[in-house]
């Protein structure tokens, strides 16, 4: 959709031709999209603003992307929301938040939140971790309710559970473990 090479233009009364509207079909209600290749099937109450986002959604509902390619992956997903370049890029599952280029771009589990670029990069299987800083957890695969706050904490934990970083670079290290807790920045980064 669209006008070429980005530009629109409007008709004699000030709106949008005809040819670069929107249309809504009624198995499809609140949905609005802009940006080459964005899209959202046959989802209801989705928004998808940037280049190829949302760009395979069938029948998830209820999600938002703002970024060039955030949200691509998403099926059938409901209730997440991207924004940033490649945020949830390949996102397949329900209740993500990402905030950041790359934040959660891997991530097929639920209930993880990232803010920052590369947050929770490398999250796979991993359920209920949140991050919020630079890399901030970046090379978690598959550890479940870590917590860190602030940049490249818990950025090397690969596996690993109940951890909490805060602090810039707390266990920044640390590539496995559980239930450990560092407060300050640059604590228990020899672990």
């Amino acid at each position: 959709f669209g006008a070429p090479f980005g530009f629109a233009t409007l008709d004699a009364s000030g709106i949008l031709e005809s040819s670069q509207r929107f249309t809504d079909v009624s198995s499809v209600l609140n949905n609005v999209r802009l940006g080459n290749g964005a899209s959202f099937g046959n989802g209801t109450n989705n928004s998808a603003l940037g280049a190829l986002t949302l760009t395979v959604v069938d029948t998830g509902d209820f999600n938002t992307a703002a970024g060039s390619t955030a949200l691509t992956s998403n099926v059938s997903g409901n209730h997440n929301a991207g924004f940033g370049y490649n945020a949830l890029r390949s996102c397949t599952i329900d209740e993500l938040y990402a905030f950041g280029s790359g934040a959660l771009q891997n991530c097929s589990s639920i209930e993880n939140n990232a803010f920052g670029y590369h947050a929770l990069y490398g999250t796979t299987i991993g359920v209920r971790n949140t991050g919020m800083g630079y890399k901030v957890l970046e090379q978690n695969t598959n550890g479940n309710s870590n917590s860190g706050f602030g940049a490249s904490v818990l950025a090397a934990l690969a596996a690993g559970s109940n951890n909490t970083g805060s602090g810039s670079q707390a266990m920044m290290n640390l590539t496995s473990g559980n239930s450990n807790t560092a407060m300050g920045s640059g604590s228990l980064t020899a672990m």
